[in-house]
């Protein structure tokens, strides 16, 4: 069982579009980050680039300041022709600097949160008590990850319980991906023990 972790902003079309700007704050980005169904709370949400420079060709997985999984329909459609769930589609608005709009962009809320990583394998840091009780002790950063075997079975796509901020990806994820030539990640191997 090969699992991956995505690399964004990689294998890009020539000129990608570069999302710089939106309506999305830091608050509402971390919403996606817990597993949980968002329905329609977050009402239109929309990202554009803020000029020239910026403007160009979306990529699949589209650059952004927002640090999430922005998927195209294409990409959409074809995880989900595989049977790859466990993914929320929340739509998103995406404009370059000239206000043209690129149409069926989505913000990709995994759903799948659970345990996954072998902390005594993984390479992490934790905050320290000067954080304050509540993240004293809790992962601050996921140097090198491993995941467990045991937490991978069904499923094509997660965040790990243990460290929210990174998205983990199947081997049938990635083979979908490469299959129909899609832009915007490349893939880092990831142990499973």
């Amino acid at each position: 069982m090969n699992w991956y972790a995505p690399i964004p902003c990689s294998n890009t079309v020539d000129n990608p579009l570069v999302a710089d700007d939106g309506n999305c704050d830091i608050l509402q980005a971390g919403l996606f980050r817990r597993g949980e169904s968002l329905g329609d709370q977050l009402g239109t949400l929309r990202v554009n680039a803020t000029d020239r420079y910026h403007d160009g060709t979306p990529d699949d997985v589209l650059q952004t300041y927002l640090d999430l999984p922005v998927y195209s329909r294409r990409l959409r459609q074809a995880l989900e022709h595989n049977g790859i769930s466990g993914i929320e589609y929340v739509p998103l608005k995406v404009s370059d600097s000239q206000g043209l709009d690129y149409p069926g962009f989505a913000i990709a809320n995994i759903r799948t949160l659970r345990p996954a990583l072998d902390l005594r394998a993984s390479r992490y840091s934790v905050f320290g008590p000067e954080a304050g009780s509540e993240k004293a002790g809790t992962l601050r950063g996921l140097i090198k990850p491993v995941l467990l075997a045991t937490s991978l079975m069904g499923i094509d796509i997660l965040r790990a319980a243990e460290y929210q901020q990174r998205v983990f990806l199947s081997e049938r994820f990635k083979r979908v991906f490469e299959a129909n030539l899609f832009t915007g990640y490349s893939f880092r191997s990831i142990r499973v023990t």
